[in-house]
């Protein structure tokens, strides 16, 4: 496949605030060889449709790219979202009758961000419409830019790096986006309490086909936090019983393979300040990846590759912690076969690199409706979870 893709997919980013909590969200379309013509901008419109975007934010700030309809309101997809901002990117503002445009949807209540600001002009004069502006967080003349900004708030976006992420934030921005892992952090063997161990080794034993019900049972067992989650879990509303389940052995044949992975993962990521992001965010890898694969070990794969990512650790340690195949092994380690791929470019996608998704030899667009949906469907999972 070319490095080029066919058609334009969405790409979601999270924000950070200057204390590294959750802050919102951020929503674009990259397109092929960067255009903006009448038939790209419209199968851009058409994923805004299909993507359900007041899904994607769980009622944060979420910020969407316009194109031309979006801003005219032709498409109507904000009245959904708790806190929309309508990004006017700096091709756009170039456009006819984008002022009049702007001011329009400012007095039906919009709130305005301009896109790709570096105090142009054009830009200057179009601050007091706008309550927000994006800033390239690695433009090195970053700290001029966000002097320019008047009274906006500032949002960098695309850090490369944990340290340019940091240098952003110091300058002034606001907000930015940003990763869960960087090329820059450090990993570090992690320091596992019990039911960590439990969970790891929970997780190995499920990956073994077909895995043995009393020995799932005896393991979950032995760990009063994973019995209880477990149990929890099966009594839910999620699962729907018409008695409750008190028996640990029968609660796990009813709660079956794939809600066992997610509570051990849940278990694993929910010790930390942003756990239910945290876990949305590798429940929606699992999910993608297993639904670009078709396979239960793509859901595994998924699993521990954004366990990981957020938590830092060293893949090839996790790995052997877990115990999991060696089709799982290989994929983690050397993005080896179709779970290699898939994996592979489920993170390439969530890092906003279409290029590196097809680069695998998968479809871009394909792995962006594929996340997108796991996004939500994961989504419906955490309540029970947490």
């Amino acid at each position: 496949m070319s490095l080029l893709w066919k058609d334009p997919v969405l790409v979601r980013h999270r924000l950070v605030d200057r204390a590294g909590a959750e802050a919102g969200y951020t929503v674009r379309a990259a397109c092929p060889s960067g255009s903006h013509d009448t038939e790209t901008l419209r199968a851009v419109d058409e994923e805004y449709r299909h993507a359900d975007l007041a899904a994607l934010t769980e009622g944060r700030l979420l910020s969407v790219q316009a194109t031309p309809a979006l801003l005219a309101g032709a498409v109507d997809l904000l009245g959904d979202i708790a806190q929309p901002l309508l990004e006017v990117p700096s091709w756009l503002l170039e456009e006819p009758e984008v002022d009049q445009l702007m001011a329009e949807q400012k007095a039906h209540g919009v709130a305005l961000a301009l896109g790709d600001f570096r105090g142009t002009p054009a830009q200057l004069g179009a601050l007091e419409m706008v309550q927000t502006v994006m800033v390239d967080a690695e433009d090195p003349d970053l700290a001029r830019i966000i002097e320019a900004r008047g009274d906006a708030t500032v949002i960098a976006r695309g850090p490369a790096t944990r340290a340019s992420l940091e240098r952003a934030l110091a300058a002034g921005a606001d907000m930015a986006e940003a990763a869960w892992v960087y090329p820059d952090d450090e990993r570090h063997e992690g320091q596992l309490a019990a039911v960590e161990a439990h969970c790891l080794e929970l997780l190995a034993m499920l990956d073994r086909q077909p895995a043995e019900p009393a020995q799932v049972a005896d393991l979950i067992s032995t760990s009063p936090e994973l019995s209880v989650a477990v149990l929890r879990q099966v009594n839910s509303s999620a699962v729907a019983l018409r008695h409750r389940v008190d028996s640990v052995p029968h609660a796990t044949v009813l709660a079956g393979p794939r809600r066992l992975r997610t509570i051990a993962v849940a278990a694993l990521s929910g010790a930390r300040s942003d756990g239910v992001d945290a876990l949305w965010a590798i429940l929606s890898r699992a999910h993608a990846v297993a639904e670009l694969t078709g396979r239960e070990a793509g859901y595994t794969t998924g699993l521990l590759s954004g366990l990981a990512d957020v938590r830092r650790f060293p893949i090839d340690w996790l790995t052997e912690r877990a115990g999991v195949s060696s089709q799982v092994s290989a994929a983690l380690l050397a993005r080896r076969g179709q779970l290699g791929s898939a994996v592979g470019a489920v993170a390439a996608h969530e890092a906003g690199d279409p290029a590196g998704v097809a680069t695998l030899g998968m479809d871009p667009w394909a792995v962006s409706r594929a996340w997108i949906t796991a996004v939500v469907e994961s989504r419906e999972l955490l309540p029970g979870l947490t």
